[in-house]
C-alpha cells in the first residue's frame, strides 16, 4: 500500500499534498464534526491529498476497547459519506503513546488491526504505520 503511495507522489509531483492532524481525539464530537467538515471540503478535490492522522486517538489514556472501537467505527462513518474520499483517499494512521498496542518499544507498532477493522473495511487505503515512520 505504501508503495501505492509513492507511486501517487511520483505521478501527482508538486500537485500533491498531505494533510497532517495530530492528536485527533476521536472520542470527542467536536473533533469529529471539525473532521466530517475537512471532508466535505475536500470531496471535489482532485487528485486528494494524504491524510495523516497522528494520536493519541482518544482524550482519555488507554480507554476501554470498545470505546477505542467505537471511536473507529464513528470516523469510518463519517469518512464514508464521501464517497469518492473513502474510495480514493489515502489515510495514514500513526499511533501515539497513549494509543493501544504495545507501548514499550520502538518503533511503536501500528494500532492492532482488532480496533480498526471497520475503518480498513469501509476505507480501503487506511495504512496504520510504526512510530516513527517512513512517509
Amino acid at each position: 500500500e505504501l508503495e501505492k503511495v509513492r507511486d501517487q507522489e511520483v505521478r501527482n509531483g508538486q500537485e500533491g499534498e498531505f494533510v497532517i492532524l495530530s492528536d485527533v481525539h476521536l472520542d470527542n464530537p467536536a473533533v469529529i464534526e471539525k473532521l466530517d467538515k475537512m471532508f466535505d471540503g475536500y470531496q471535489d478535490l482532485s487528485p486528494l491529498p494524504i491524510f495523516v492522522f497522528m494520536g493519541n486517538f482518544v482524550s482519555k489514556p488507554r480507554g476501554g476497547s470498545k470505546m477505542i472501537t467505537s471511536c473507529f467505527e464513528e470516523l469510518a462513518n463519517v469518512i464514508s459519506k464521501y464517497k469518492a474520499v473513502a474510495r480514493e483517499g489515502r489515510f495514514i494512521f500513526v499511533p501515539g503513546p497513549n494509543d493501544p498496542g504495545i507501548a514499550s518499544i520502538m518503533p511503536r507498532p501500528p494500532i492492532p488491526d482488532f480496533f480498526t477493522s471497520v475503518l480498513r473495511a469501509k476505507v480501503p487505503h487506511a495504512n496504520f504505520v510504526t512510530n516513527p515512520c517512513r512517509i
